[in-house]
Parts: C-alpha cells; structure tokens; sequence
C-alpha cells in the first residue's frame, strides 16, 4: 500500500478543525501497526508541522514548491502539475483529506474528503466569487474524483441531494477524535484571562457568522439583565466572515466586561478551558461533524448545543440541545438553570483515532483491490 497525501492546502493554525482532523487521523495511522507507505506533499510553509511524521519508517515527507497561504499559485500547482508528480512516485492512489481534487484531465485515482457544502446553505455568508468557486470547484472534483469520503450521513445525503453524485462512489467514514487532550495549569490560564475555575462559559469554532456566534452575545445581554453576577462569556476563535459584527454589538450593548475574545490559543489552551467552564456552548446552525462538543464531553464538560445538521447524528443525541438555535432567552434560560444540563461523561469510542484510521485503512485496501 504505497499512497500519496496531498496536504498542500492546510494553512498551519488557520483551518481550525479540519486541520485537527488531519493530524488526528495521521497520528491514527501512526498508531496501527498495519502495513502501508505515506508520501506526505508539503508546503513550503507547513512542512515544519509535518516533518515529525517522518519519524515512522512508513511516512516519507516531501516538499512542493507551492504556499499554502497563496490560494490560486496552489491551485494552478495542483490542476497542472500534481498529476505528474503522482505518476512518478508510482503510487496506487492520492489521498487528499480535503476537497481540491485536480479538475483538469488526469491520469491517477484521488479520494477526497468532503467535509460540508456550508456555502450551498449560506451563500449570504460567502463574497459572489468565492461562492461560485466553491459551488463548481465541489461540482468538478467530485466528479473527477475515484471515490469520496463524506464525514457524516449528512454530508452524503448533502452531497447527493445536491449534486446527484452516485451513492456508490460514497463512503461515510466519522472524523477522528482524539482521546489526548493535554492540558496547562488553569490557575496561570485564569489569570491570563480574569477567569476563574467553573464560574464562566466557553465556546470555540471559527467567527462564521454560520456558527451563530451573535445568539450567544445576545445572550449575555439576557443574563446581565437577570442575574446579579453572571458568567463571562470567553469565545476562542479564528477571525474571519462576520468579525465585525461581534465587537459592534459588544460595544452598542456595555457587554465589554462580560466577554472575552482569546483570539488563537493552543490546543492545550483551549481543552483547559474547555475543562474548567461552567457550560461548553456550541451554537453552530451548520456543522459537517463538528468536533468540540464531543471533545468537551470527552473531558467531563456539560455541553448545550443546536439540532442543527449534522450535530445531532454524530453527537448521538447524548447532549443537551436547545430547540431553537436562535433565541438567545432559551440558551439563557439552559445557563441559569445549568443543573438540569446532561452531566455524564460520553466516550464515543467509535471516534478513537485508531478506529477511524483502520476505516480509512480498510477503504484504501478496497480502492487498490478495485
């Protein structure tokens, strides 16, 4: 088993989960004392975070002379010149855990994984040209692609409701979760942040306004009005579409000393706060998987979220879930009654890295064998 992985597109602590995805299945891998060989294609910028993976004889890392960060030079790179640089590697596939599958013609197989069509739901969301981008990129890799990799029932059902792709080229395999989910020491992290242990909420995911960020702002305005001393409320996050809009409604409404934007922490950083909170808050109305809430179960954490897309299904209908994603009293009301929400600690072993690495295991066995 001799297998190229594209991993020219992650942009190294800028793609959030995805990128989490990545390693966790990578260090799955790691981890199976199957046979298999790994061609690793790395960006200049990103090989560093990759390099480390050379350590097991099975995994070769190899540089490309593209930056992730510089979208279309990338793209042109991967339309006209991976093909060729798949063929001389001879391998029996590429792997790309992402959606970029080359669309010009070509003579090698690719699996890519597609990880939600957000922008088909949201295009309000989405500037006019990186929406059509992505409406036809998605149309054009699909179809160029051997087989895909959906990580949810609901991004498969997605993705043939909108696509009519063929339910055969199709296989659902779940995200890859860690189990280690190191920790620093909280009493240094509070302080860093004027927070103490369980007396605040905590939320993480990228500022799409997708994810709904504004309801929980809306929120704290709620509990300022009713509680005598509320939580704050600390949002770890990647800025991007929507940003704006958070920090205005903040200052219009005097929210300035309940809420507490971190910016970029650590993955330590953020399962210490994920673990000493009063409540996870999870309010994405569109996830493919999403990843946070199951790891916040994974370290004890009560967690409230949505029954948006794909979040019932892979979270099992364990946690708790507001009814309406968007009203900010029904998410107040679930914080200051927070002893009514779930308690019990959730493994959701079927999400071990291990686990889901053998899936992807078994499916590349299938692709060669056919």
């Amino acid at each position: 088993m001799r297998i190229a992985v594209d991993l020219l597109w992650v942009k190294h602590k800028q793609v959030g989960g995805i990128e989490s995805y990545v390693r966790n299945l990578l260090d799955g891998f790691v981890n199976l004392p199957s046979d298999f060989f790994f061609i690793l294609l790395v960006s200049r910028d990103n090989r560093d975070s990759f390099i480390g993976y050379s350590e097991d004889k099975r995994i070769k890392v190899v540089e490309c002379p593209v930056i992730s960060t510089n979208l279309l030079p990338t793209v042109l790179w991967e339309n006209f010149r991976l093909d060729g640089l798949i063929t001389s590697l001879s391998v029996d596939f590429c792997f790309i855990p992402y959606y970029r599958c080359p669309i010009l013609p070509i003579k090698n197989r690719y699996l890519i994984v597609l990880h939600d069509l957000n922008a088909l739901h949201f295009p309000k969301y989405f500037s006019k040209g990186k929406y059509y981008w992505l409406k036809y990129y998605w149309k054009y890799s699909l179809n160029r692609a051997y087989r895909i990799v959906a990580i949810s029932d609901f991004v498969r059902n997605d993705i043939i409701d909108k696509y009519g792709v063929d339910s055969q080229k199709l296989k659902v395999i779940y995200n890859p979760i860690s189990r280690n989910l190191p920790l620093v020491d909280f009493e240094l992290l509070g302080k860093k942040f004027g927070i103490g242990n369980g007396n605040y909420l905590y939320t993480v995911s990228s500022l799409h306004r997708h994810k709904n960020l504004l309801t929980l702002l809306k929120m704290m305005s709620v509990l300022r009005d009713k509680m005598n001393n509320p939580p704050k409320l600390v949002i770890s996050g990647i800025s991007s579409g929507g940003t704006g809009e958070l920090p205005d409604y903040i200052c219009h409404n005097g929210l300035e000393h309940l809420c507490i934007f971190t910016g970029f922490v650590s993955d330590e950083e953020r399962n210490t706060l994920m673990k000493h909170c009063r409540l996870f808050l999870y309010p994405s109305v569109f996830e493919g998987f999403g990843m946070p809430p199951i790891e916040a179960k994974r370290l004890g954490t009560k967690v409230v979220t949505t029954k948006c897309a794909s979040i019932p299904e892979v979270t099992m209908n364990k946690l708790t879930y507001v009814d309406n994603p968007y009203d900010a009293e029904e998410w107040a009301q679930l914080v200051m009654n927070s002893d009514s929400v779930k308690q019990e600690r959730e493994d959701y072993q079927c999400y071990d890295v291990e686990t889901v690495a053998f899936n992807y295991y078994s499916l590349f066995q299938d692709i060669i064998s056919s």
